[in-house]
């Protein structure tokens, strides 16, 4: 038998570990990194076994057989259904860093009172089970120590109490990093965890083996006593039976240490869930293993205590050893309860009770005065929970309380159920619901169970007791969720959901964790940001958070860009939620740094959500999601790079041709302004969208040499919805390699064109030549009679014909094309290049001989390359040319008409039918016969008309009797 200090030396013994191993993980990168390893946050929710469980299990399956398993059924039910509860939630106290119910319920129904109402309720509801811990330690302590029961070992509690508020203070206020801060708490809890499973696998182990042999010899037993088995193999069919499970499995949510260990121990660390819905129901079957082992043991030694046969069976069979080991266990397993009770229950109270009325003030140590609050909390839960142990002394009535605690805990559920599935839940509606099962709830726990159930006479109060047969938990727990559910659908029926609710309500509802929020601000400094948060945090902490989360982003102290603001934000929030909870950090927040969260608006975060929840719709939603599927999917393939902007210039689509177009890809693109874009894409972008013209052609990115060619066209497309969406639609296209073809075609009519010159050009440098070999011959006569200068002067002036004829043609073959860039300053005489044109158009002399008769205003200049204004002539009039016969006049007008400058060219040809004339601007498109045109004239001219932003036009015919064309071309007029 142990005596009492060696119980106290095992209490000091744990402690002594455990802040052992909270020193390690402090001091040692090592240790560090393994608490961070998924099987140490696996092991930590073995918490799900509280002391109650760890001794009484025993005593619960010998009275009601297999319904006390349903306290493991309905946990593992929860686990194994992790996808439909447990996994959404995970993901929005996640992307919200929410660490308690509390915070989830204030922050889907933008509620400060929605926290604080489910902050003292839980605190009201918890309790009990809280001093149950310690009654069960108390009740292992006498059963050890052979004492009276009524003989509370208050002095063992008191201390254990103590412990775990010291270690409860030492985690919350050792580290400000929470994520720090959860890691200790894993590490500590998975220790407390393992221990316990030890201890339990000791006992089964002990029983099998220690008391029975082997386990043949336990089935030789179960053969001999069939009557010790017939309670348990009994199934239960009462609603009781089945309740309790549904209340079990919503304990998960509504306990707040399960949703502690559970949610934000997986949130702050980092740590994946996906493993948990099969390692915590193994965990629990493991668990549950030795619990009928011991039971048969402890009666085959011949106890008749079922309540704590782990004790009994280590008594009679005379193993001290054991019955420290067990003891052990139990103060590991009343341990991890209570730290964990301790922490969250006082960071609830913190964040949704204390700081709502005492708010922070500036002035003060901001984090010197929430450690203090911290501390002031915890003692007061453990007080709190320390004084009701010691004033319920009925251990079955305190049981009964612990057990309606678990039933408290289904009031959250349809909370929970509404958050993530029904967008029309407000915040009336959920704490009309609250309200109700709690009335409901608390008229079982407090009025007498004849009143309430009728089940006997009696009008005692405080009558409950634990006895999971009787169907009055199925009735409370039944009746009070009904009250719940009716007054949430009501009251929500009934009341008008406010924007922002509206807002999160979405967000909740479609749950995804890429949302792309719209936040925007009027400043990019970071030490503007910090000035703003200053009058609510202090100076010096708000310049810490900021630098902070500077540096979580991975930005430097210094102007911001949009998206680094965006980033910045979203890092403080969620360091502000952990610090003051999200209630307090988001008003501050939205106080120092009001931006607009407008995500119905945001047709980026939209598309994100429709695609998350895109398998869970059906019928007529499924066919619209299929044709969205389809339309976004066409988008994507286009072979024409395209893009949708916002009115604010944001991109909200971006699809993969543009992405290859530009080197931009989807992420970086999406959500940003067109002119933040990198260059030279920005520039083009912005300024193309906030112009008033709807095409721009041939714009050339880069270098003439190896850049790209594009065509940018937009459209407004307005989409119908409630909140008026209006979107333009921007398309790029890459002509590229159209460019490079033209340019080869071009070059090969300037050689065609240079090759029908040829023969003129002979002709006409023949006569010169030949007058230059007369003049030389009568040079030397001339010498003679001394007019020499006459005849030198004469040679120089058919020099001069030479070289102006060749050069012409030089000027016309090494001339650069249309397919170069437009430059803006470029100017053209008109009569300059005019003449220009004739005078190489007559060198042809195998052409039709028309004459050419110009009408050009002095002084006017067009604003175009000259070269190009004379390349566009040529074809023009050459066209006119070969339209016309031998002696026709070709006229040739142009002045200037306010900022343009106009030229005509009027021929007397043959004229255009109707019905070519809207095909004669079209590439490759001719009348003429085979071998005599390539179609490529007329095009040329049109492509350099609109390049450089000027109009062309044609009439056909011109005169009465159907004959003549008049081509008319407006050019930009250009500065002298």
């Amino acid at each position: 038998m142990l005596s009492a200090g060696i119980l106290l030396i095992l209490v000091l013994l744990f402690f002594a570990g455990w802040f052992g191993v909270s020193a390690l993980i402090d001091l040692n990168k090592g240790w560090r990194n393994l608490t961070k390893k998924p099987f140490a946050y696996h092991i930590s929710l073995g918490i799900i076994g509280s002391a109650w469980t760890f001794f009484t299990m025993t005593g619960l399956v010998q009275n009601y057989g297999i319904s006390a398993f349903s306290y493991y059924i309905g946990i593992s039910a929860v686990f194994l259904t992790a996808p439909l509860l447990l996994q959404p939630l995970l993901q929005l106290c996640k992307r919200y860093q929410l660490t308690s119910l509390a915070d989830l319920m204030s922050f889907r129904f933008r509620s400060p009172t929605a926290g604080t109402t489910t902050t003292l309720l839980l605190i009201v509801s918890i309790l009990p089970f809280y001093a149950l811990q310690l009654e069960t330690l108390a009740e292992a302590t006498n059963q050890i120590l052979a004492t009276n029961n009524a003989e509370r070992p208050y002095w063992l509690i008191t201390i254990f109490t103590i412990l775990c508020a010291v270690s409860a203070l030492q985690l919350s206020t050792r580290h400000n990093a929470t994520s720090q801060r959860h890691q200790n708490l894993i590490a500590l809890i998975a220790m407390s965890s393992l221990v316990k499973v030890i201890a339990l696998l000791a006992l089964g182990g002990f029983a099998i083996w220690g008391v029975f042999g082997s386990p043949a010899g336990l089935e030789q037993w179960l053969l001999n006593n069939p009557s010790t088995t017939q309670q348990f193999y009994k199934p239960s069919v009462t609603p009781s039976y089945q309740i309790l499970m549904i209340i079990f499995f919503a304990s998960i949510i509504g306990m707040p240490h399960l949703f502690h260990m559970v949610f934000a121990g997986a949130s702050a660390s980092g740590r994946r869930f996906d493993n948990a819905r099969w390692a915590v129901p193994l965990l629990l079957l493991v668990m549950s293993l030795p619990v009928l082992p011991t039971l048969w043991a402890s009666a085959a030694l011949g106890s008749d205590s079922s309540g704590f046969a782990s004790i009994s069976m280590a008594i009679l069979a005379d193993a001290p050893w054991l019955n420290g080991l067990t003891f052990i266990g139990g103060i590991a397993a009343a341990a991890g309860i209570v730290v964990v009770l301790n922490l969250a229950l006082s960071t609830m109270l913190v964040n949704h009770v204390v700081l709502r009325i005492s708010p922070l003030n500036p002035s003060q140590n901001i984090y010197q005065k929430l450690n203090l609050i911290r501390r002031a909390t915890i003692v007061a839960i453990a007080s709190m929970g320390f004084l009701l142990f010691v004033v319920l002394r009925d251990p079955d009535k305190l049981q009964g309380f612990a057990l309606m605690s678990f039933t408290a805990s289904l009031q959250f559920i349809p909370g929970c159920i509404a958050l993530l599935y029904w967008r029309g839940a407000t915040r009336e509606g959920f704490l009309s619901g609250l309200f109700a099962g709690f009335s409901v709830w608390l008229m079982f726990v407090f009025f007498p169970e004849g009143v309430v159930t009728g089940l006997d006479d009696q009008q005692q109060w405080f009558t409950l007791r634990l006895d999971m047969s009787s169907n009055i938990w199925a009735l409370s727990a039944a009746t009070s969720l009904m009250a719940n559910v009716i007054g949430l659908l009501l009251i929500s029926w009934l009341s008008d959901m406010r924007p922002e609710e509206r807002r999160v309500a979405l967000a909740c509802v479609l749950n995804n964790q890429n949302q792309t929020d719209q936040r925007q601000i009027d400043t990019h400094s970071a030490n503007d940001i910090a000035q703003r948060l200053a009058p609510t945090l202090g100076e010096t902490p708000a310049s810490h958070e900021v630098r902070r989360a500077l540096q979580q982003i991975g930005a430097r102290w210094g102007n911001l860009s949009d998206t680094q603001v965006s980033e910045l934000i979203k890092a403080l929030e969620a360091n502000l939620i952990q610090l003051l909870g999200p209630v307090i950090a988001q008003q501050t927040l939205r106080n120092a740094l009001p931006y607009n969260e407008d995500i119905e608006g945001d047709i980026v975060y939209l598309e994100s959500q429709l695609e998350s929840v895109q398998s869970q719709l059906q019928g007529v939603a499924g066919e619209l999601r299929t044709m969205r599927a389809n339309y976004q999917s066409m988008l994507l393939e286009l072979p024409i790079g395209a893009l949708t902007y916002d009115t604010m210039g944001k991109i909200t689509s971006w699809n993969r041709t543009i992405a290859e177009i530009t080197g931009i890809n989807q992420q970086q693109a999406l959500k940003q302004p067109l002119a933040s874009l990198p260059t030279p894409w920005g520039d083009l972008l912005g300024e193309f969208a906030k112009g008033k013209h709807r095409h721009s052609y041939k714009r050339l990115i880069g270098d003439n040499s190896d850049g790209r060619w594009v065509n940018l066209h937009k459209a407004a497309v307005e989409r119908h919805s409630t909140t008026n969406i209006q979107e333009q639609f921007l398309l790029i296209e890459d002509i590229s390699e159209t460019q490079i073809l033209e340019k080869e075609l071009i070059h090969s009519e300037r050689l065609a064109s240079i090759g029908r010159l040829a023969a003129g050009v002979a002709h006409e440098i023949g006569n010169p030549i030949t007058g230059i070999a007369c003049l030389a011959q009568n040079l030397d006569y001339d010498i003679k009679e001394g007019c020499a200068d006459q005849t030198a002067k004469e040679i120089l002036i058919q020099t001069d014909r030479v070289n102006t004829i060749v050069r012409s043609l030089m000027n016309f073959a090494h001339g650069e094309t249309y397919a170069g860039g437009v430059d803006d300053k470029a100017t053209a005489s008109l009569d300059y290049c005019c003449r220009e044109a004739t005078k190489l158009l007559a060198l042809d002399k195998e052409k039709t001989h028309v004459d050419f008769t110009l009408n050009i205003e002095q002084g006017a200049v067009a604003a175009i390359d000259e070269q190009r204004l004379i390349q566009l002539l040529i074809n023009l009039l050459a066209n006119a040319r070969d339209a016309s016969q031998e002696g026709q006049q070709i006229l040739i007008n142009g002045r200037a008409i306010k900022d343009t400058i106009q030229i005509e060219v009027i021929d007397e040809g043959c004229g255009i039918p109707a019905d070519q004339q809207e095909k004669i601007f079209e590439p490759f498109f001719t009348t003429k016969d085979t071998g005599s045109g390539t179609g490529l004239g007329l095009s040329l001219v049109y492509a350099i008309v609109e390049q450089h932003s000027g109009i062309i036009a044609v009439q056909s015919p011109v005169a009465s009797d159907g004959r003549g064309t008049r081509f008319v071309i407006t050019l930009p007029v250009g500065q002298p």
